[in-house]
């Protein structure tokens, strides 16, 4: 295979990816986080800062001139259209810049973490799909937990990310992790999927 082996991560809010993320790199392979990509670009110094100050407004900074990602984010929930403008300023950035760190970094192959990626048409640019999957009752238990969200606000986060089962259709791997799952099992997963994608890429290179 002379290309890399690229696995795009995906799953709903509260799914466990960082968790998952966290066992693949302790097995020394690197995870492209296109979430954090997307927090570096909009902050003062980032490269669609100024983009999207300028067809948002200032009113969605805070006191320091960071962009208040919670006000933002009720705007673009509320709006389709400010949803997609947003997203068109971001995207195509945030892209050049995971293709820029898949070509700097090493492993035996990479992984992208991307939220939306099924949402955000980021599934073309990878060779498999592998998705954190659990319940929509179990995210809800987590989101509430984690983020100290009431159940109306957690159900309109979830309703603006794809239904699970559309997201369980373009995954080529799947992660279990329930909320009765333990930590090793789900680590036990991922091991399992880890060699998997190793016979694999032993297999292109024969």
């Amino acid at each position: 295979m002379k290309d890399p082996l690229i696995i795009g991560l995906t799953g709903g809010i509260a799914s466990g990816k960082s968790t998952v993320c966290k066992f693949f790199s302790n097995l020394s392979i690197p995870i492209i986080d296109a979430d954090q990509i997307s927090h570096d670009l909009t902050k003062i110094n980032g490269s669609a800062y100024s983009e999207i100050i300028e067809y948002f407004g200032e009113n969605i900074t805070g006191e320091n001139g960071d962009i208040d990602r919670k006000k933002l984010g009720t705007i673009v929930f509320n709006s389709k259209s400010k949803k997609e403008k947003l997203e068109s300023i971001i995207h195509p950035k945030v892209l050049s810049t995971i293709q820029a760190e898949i070509k700097s970094t090493g492993g035996e192959y990479k992984i992208i973490e991307v939220p939306l990626l099924i949402e955000s048409g980021f599934q073309e640019f990878t060779n498999r799909i592998l998705v954190v999957d659990c319940s929509t009752e179990t995210q809800m238990e987590r989101l509430m937990k984690r983020d100290g969200v009431t159940e109306e606000y957690a159900k309109n986060i979830l309703s603006n990310q794809i239904d699970r089962e559309t997201r369980l259709k373009f995954a080529n791997e799947i992660v279990i992790n329930e909320k009765n799952n333990s930590l090793i099992k789900l680590e036990d997963q991922v091991k399992n999927i880890h060699n998997f994608y190793l016979d694999l890429i032993r297999t292109y290179k024969k």
